[in-house]
This record gives C-alpha cells, structure tokens and sequence, in this order.
C-alpha cells in the first residue's frame, strides 16, 4: 500500500461539509483531545435499561445538552457535521500508512 503524502493534499478541494471548519478541526492531532472532553462531559454513574429511560433523566439530558454546546462551541454547524467529521478523523487514526507531515 502506497503512503500518502499530506503535501499534496493542499491542491484537493474541501468537502462543502468541512469548509467553514476552523483550523484546529482540519488537523487530526485535536480528534483524541476533543473526543476525551466529550467522553468526560457524557460520563455517568448510572444506566439505562431503554432509550426511553435515557429520555427521561434528567441528568443524561443535561449532560446530552451540554455535549451539544460543546461541539457546537468548537465550530461544527449540527451533530450530523460533527459525525462526519468523527468519522474521517477515526478512519484516519486507525489507517496505520497514514502519515502526518
């Protein structure tokens, strides 16, 4: 499998998706601390048997809104940019010929 080269990728386009991102979010460096502020801020002592009793904590919804606010915080649009962008960025941590220059 070839390596890949990070100077070239200057010349490629940006996905619409991505292209009102910070700098910081470009780079994959951020993806393991931001993810670890996220686990924190979602970390809980208790569980649930259903969805339908996640919906109804309390204290699950206030950590899901405060998730919310923070990804938001960071400069993504919607859950749905911020997944995407958590996807490619684990992709890319777990792509063991990928190399940053």
């Amino acid at each position: 499998m070839n390596k890949l080269d990070t100077t070239k990728l200057k010349d490629l386009k940006s996905h619409p998706l991505f292209k009102d991102f910070p700098k910081e979010l470009k780079s994959p460096k951020c993806f393991i601390p931001i993810q670890t502020k996220i686990d924190q801020i979602m970390y809980s002592d208790h569980k649930h048997a259903t969805v339908k009793g996640f919906v109804s904590c309390k204290r699950c919804q206030y950590k899901f809104q405060k998730k919310r606010e923070y990804i938001k915080s960071l400069g993504f649009k919607d859950m749905a940019q911020f997944q995407m962008w958590q996807k490619i960025q684990t992709i890319m941590l777990q792509e063991k010929d990928f190399i940053l220059k």
